[in-house]
């Protein structure tokens, strides 16, 4: 199989700071089940960010780095070459005698031999035929299939790339807006960044005028 492109794990590394950093308040009960999980498998530093955002070694040694500046790109190419040598390690584990194929259906009933500790669900567990097994080691290769890596994407925002070059006003929300304002028409939205027609963006603003 083809190695995984350099580029696919730069681009990786900048959606998960994205998603890491733009987090929306997600529910509490959800949180507070991700904390106890995450409290089983890192230390306390890691507590939060363990589970959501991608682990990068320091440069000069091999502890994980627990910096919270934003992470745009890899530190160095040994910090890049740790990342790929540990999802190859995780890719060569996913072989068909390490699968569990797990199958929930009503056509079940009557049919199981077991039953789960805490809340009393039946079930059954059988081993995979020796023919699926063969089929599943024997499979067609990719590049027949013409399966490939995708290209670059190159819509992926950068820090750069979410700094307007013009911050709209403030506005001031302790005073009040009289009946006559309120009636005013609503200003369209301006634009704060233009690239030009060769450039990549054109950033519209708005002001929210309700919250």
């Amino acid at each position: 199989r083809d190695d995984i492109p350099n580029y696919t794990f730069e681009e990786v590394l900048r959606l998960t700071e994205l998603e890491w950093r733009f987090a929306t308040k997600g529910n509490p009960g959800g949180y507070v089940q991700s904390l106890v999980t995450s409290m089983q498998k890192y230390p306390p530093e890691l507590y939060v960010a363990g589970p959501r955002r991608l682990a990068l070694v320091e440069p000069n040694n091999d502890k994980i780095s627990l910096t919270s500046a934003p992470r745009e790109k890899f530190s160095s190419n040994r910090q890049r070459e740790l990342a790929k040598t540990a999802s190859k390690n995780l890719v060569s584990r996913l072989t068909p005698e390490n699968a569990i194929l797990t199958v929930l259906s009503k056509s079940f009933e009557g049919q199981t031999d077991q039953m789960e500790k805490w809340y009393g669900t039946k079930y059954r567990v059988r081993k995979v035929s020796e023919p699926t097994l063969f089929k599943w080691k024997h499979a067609a290769d990719p590049r027949q299939l013409e399966l490939a890596y995708p290209k670059p994407n190159v819509f992926i925002p950068t820090e750069k790339g979410l700094q307007v070059k013009k911050k709209p006003a403030p506005v001031d929300k302790t005073k009040k807006r009289s009946f006559e304002t309120r009636m005013e028409p609503i200003p369209p939205p301006k634009i704060i960044r233009d690239d030009g027609d060769e450039g990549r963006w054109t950033v519209h603003f708005k002001q929210d005028d309700r919250f």
